[in-house]
């Protein structure tokens, strides 16, 4: 499969940003945005948003689809540098012992190997 050529020019708007979920890095987001056809940015934007209506009285929102695989092995790598934050907020035996949740865990367990070996 090959990627798609970015449009450099998509930005993911102030008001939109302010609508991410927590541990989700904007400016990685905006980047695989990028490749993705214009007509379906919106769609993919709200995968990554806050959708207050939906929220429960404790803030969670049930049933939300988050885009979680890609098939192409490039856009997989970007879409797992999105959610770095969320990882990286995790303390080192919440990190070792996780065993799901968004894409990017291997990820961030070889970074934080690797902060740790200096």
């Amino acid at each position: 499969m090959t990627t798609p050529t970015p449009d450099r020019g998509y930005r993911i708007d102030t008001v939109a940003r302010s609508r991410l979920r927590p541990g989700v890095d904007a400016d990685a987001l905006e980047h695989l945005l990028q490749y993705f056809p214009a007509e379906s940015r919106a769609s993919h934007l709200d995968m990554f948003s806050i959708r207050e209506a939906a929220a429960d009285i404790d803030g969670r929102i049930p049933d939300v689809t988050v885009l979680d695989r890609i098939s192409d092995p490039r856009m997989q790598q970007l879409l797992e540098e999105v959610w770095q934050p969320f990882w990286a907020a995790l303390s080192d035996a919440e990190l070792a012992h996780a065993r799901g949740g968004p894409p990017g865990l291997e990820l961030a367990r070889r970074r934080r190997a690797d902060e740790r070996r200096g």
